[in-house]
């Protein structure tokens, strides 16, 4: 039987899983995750779709993809993402310095309800 030592991503060459120990996450599963939404091309679709013409330091797009990625992983509740913030894990499959704060997150959800 085979086993599987190494594994880089499609989306992140400098990124790899290694089953030999070491830093370990209760969140790896998500490099997979983006690894399908890459092949869907679900981060051009949101840009699309949220277009916005101010700019921010995060995107519409971007915070919409944020709670996807923390609600497949588990953390349904806004404030969650001040945890998550400079997390390995998410900052590498959302190709951020940081995630988006809770404040951020809910001014954004209020936008979608001004409309």
């Amino acid at each position: 039987m085979n086993s599987l030592q190494q594994k880089s991503l499609n989306f992140n060459k400098k990124l790899f899983c290694d089953f030999s120990g070491g830093n370990l996450s209760s969140d790896s599963g998500l490099l997979l995750v983006r690894s399908f939404m890459e092949k869907l091309e679900v981060r051009s679709i949101f840009e699309a779709l949220f277009n916005d013409s101010v700019r921010r330091t995060h995107e519409i797009s971007s915070v919409i993809e944020q709670l996807i990625y923390q609600n497949i992983a588990g953390y349904h509740k806004d404030d969650a993402a001040d945890d998550l913030r400079h997390d390995h894990i998410f900052t590498s499959i959302l190709d951020k310095e940081a995630l988006a704060s809770q404040p951020t997150i809910s001014r954004v959800m209020n936008t979608f309800k001004k409309t």
